[in-house]
């Protein structure tokens, strides 16, 4: 029984969504012929009624409405999540259900599931009871009432006309209507009859009954009855040409029920929002094509999305992750590894693929698919109850699987964050469940390269920055043995081994100074070029100055330089330099 009440809640939930929305249309609609808003109550009934639906790529719904907000699985978890598809909702409602302490093992959510299907079932049975015994009750005082024609009942203890009956439908009315008003009052209770409502007022009050713990669908079915009754009349308004509303809307008020019954049953001329029936007849105009064909394109499109479950995108884009955080290891295993020998990953076409950071190939895991279950069955893949892994799974997304190894039952699991975060889980199927040994934290790779980038440039930026500050200290002038000195003591912090002895060895074509004025004051950079992952090449200008320049600012000559910049024990240094000729 606890599954059927989860059935109905679930039901109930996903229908509570589409009442409000139904409510707020109805409003926007509210010039429009009311057999329209009368008519997409019937999406609200659907909603109530199946626990499921088609999915379409066009959907009003929440996310995840294709999965049971509350799981069946969830009365056995100590940490239950539930899964709306509105992040308000179920960050509220899961933190309501954390977990317990230390001394309690029982998840509370068990006790006041199993109670509250006690409760419903009783509340189902007492309204069905209530409503059988008004029907026979209503029928006994019924059973003086006399045939005038075909289905039609006169009574002496009636105040309003109604419907009465499921298959044989009989109108009755209350003596001492005049001929007028007897025949629009028949026409109306005819117009019930055509339509069905007689069949459609008890099924929906069956389906309140059913969901009588949701204060939404007693509003949806008192609204609905007034949309009813609203249409109705202007039915025979219609039929009529709209002569009759004075007074039709005084036998409205005249004959308006005192007492509404409960079970849905029977039709009754004066029921509903009287007053608001009566503004209704009273306002009344027909209606333009225009607006009707308007009204009917806006409430087909909102009834598809209403009864459309949104189509899940079940794609990962390609992207090369590495490991940036391991979040969760399982008692019985850990990651031996440090995060840097853990393996990269990268998703292609749908693949997942690893590597280590040493090797050249990437290898083959498996293909991905999506893995349906609920945020509930994810949790008790994980033998934890802390808190940071509950709200990685609250956030997740979507969840990818591939089957790694068939016969040891061991697969990988790719979790999408609602962010866009991407998690790897890995873990293996046993006879009694399936166990999550580790998960981690995937960052791409490509924004780790830009990071490393950026970080690397402005390594570079201030090398040659410093470099160019020294160049005016090597006299290339000098004797080449002093000059050979000059460029040791100055340039080796900057510059290569075999760049620094190819200077020495011919000073003339090192960098430094030509003369004593004016001098190389700095190196401006123009552009950083990453050439390969370990090499760059920076495009600039050296600066030169005079006393003058230095004093009151400005440039005296600018030469073109090009150094080419390399990464050796971990740290940047200039392999290489061209310098140009005077810039005119």
């Amino acid at each position: 029984m606890t599954e059927r009440f989860l059935t109905v809640v679930n039901m109930s939930l996903t229908a509570s969504y589409v009442i409000l929305f139904v409510i707020l249309v109805r409003m926007l609609l509210k010039k429009s012929p009311k057999f329209i808003s009368y008519a997409l109550w019937s999406v609200v009934a659907f909603r109530l009624i199946f626990p499921f639906s088609f999915e379409s790529v066009f959907s009003l719904m929440p996310r995840n409405t294709n999965v049971s907000p509350i799981s069946n699985d969830m009365i056995d978890q100590q940490n239950p999540l539930i899964d709306s598809g509105i992040e308000a909702v179920d960050s509220f409602v899961n933190h309501s259900f954390s977990s317990p302490t230390n001394e309690v093992s029982v998840n509370p959510l068990q006790n006041y599931i199993e109670v509250g299907s006690y409760i419903w079932i009783a509340g189902v049975i007492a309204l069905l009871i209530y409503s059988i015994i008004s029907i026979f009750a209503l029928k006994r005082q019924l059973k003086d009432a006399k045939l005038i024609e075909k289905n039609i009942y006169q009574a002496n203890n009636l105040k309003t006309p109604f419907v009465f009956g499921f298959f044989r439908p009989r109108i009755y009315l209350p003596i001492g209507l005049n001929k007028e008003e007897q025949n629009y009052i028949l026409l109306h209770e005819q117009i019930h009859i055509r339509r069905k409502d007689h069949l459609i007022k008890p099924f929906a009050f069956f389906i309140v009954s059913v969901h009588w713990f949701n204060p939404l669908v007693w509003i949806a079915f008192r609204l609905m009855n007034t949309d009813m009754e609203l249409s109705c009349d202007e039915k025979v308004l219609k039929v009529m040409d709209g002569n009759i509303k004075k007074p039709y809307a005084t036998s409205l008020l005249s004959l308006a029920t005192k007492k509404h019954i409960l079970n849905g049953s029977p039709l009754s001329f004066g029921e509903g929002d009287v007053k608001r029936r009566i503004t209704n007849v009273l306002n009344y105009k027909k209606p333009s094509f225009r607006i009707i064909l308007f009204s009917i394109i806006i409430v087909g499109i909102v009834g598809i999305g209403l009864l459309a479950n949104p189509k899940t995108s079940a794609s990962l884009s390609d992207s090369s992750y590495h490991v940036k955080e391991i979040l969760y290891q399982s008692p019985s295993s850990s990651l031996n590894d440090s995060l840097d020998t853990l393996p990269q990953y990268s998703i292609k076409d749908q693949t997942l693929y690893s590597k280590q950071i040493t090797d050249e190939n990437w290898s083959k895991v498996g293909e991905l698919y999506e893995y349906k279950l609920s945020k509930q069955k994810l949790s008790t893949l994980f033998n934890s109850s802390s808190k940071n892994v509950q709200e990685l799974i609250n956030r997740t997304k979507l969840v990818f699987r591939t089957d790694i190894d068939e016969e040891h039952g061991t697969f990988d699991l790719l979790l999408e964050l609602k962010n866009g975060e991407v998690l790897l889980a890995s873990g293996y199927d046993n006879e009694e469940a399936s166990i999550i040994h580790w998960l981690v934290e995937l960052e791409k790779l490509d924004s780790i390269h830009n990071e490393s980038n950026h970080k690397d440039e402005e390594d570079i930026q201030a090398l040659v920055e410093d470099f160019g500050k020294t160049l005016q200290k090597v006299s290339l002038s000098a004797p080449d043995h002093i000059v050979a000195k000059s460029i040791e003591e100055n340039y080796s912090e900057y510059i290569t081994s075999e760049l620094l002895e190819k200077w020495k060895n011919d000073p003339q074509s090192a960098a430094g100074r030509m003369v004593s004025s004016p001098w190389p004051d700095r190196i401006d950079i123009i552009k950083i070029e990453n050439t390969d992952e370990t090499h760059y090449t920076v495009y600039g200008e050296i600066i030169e100055v005079t006393s003058l320049e230095k004093k009151n600012g400005g440039v005296a000559a600018k030469r073109p330089i090009t150094l080419v910049v390399g990464k050796e024990n971990e740290h940047w240094l200039i392999n290489d330099v061209a310098v140009g000729k005077y810039i005119q």
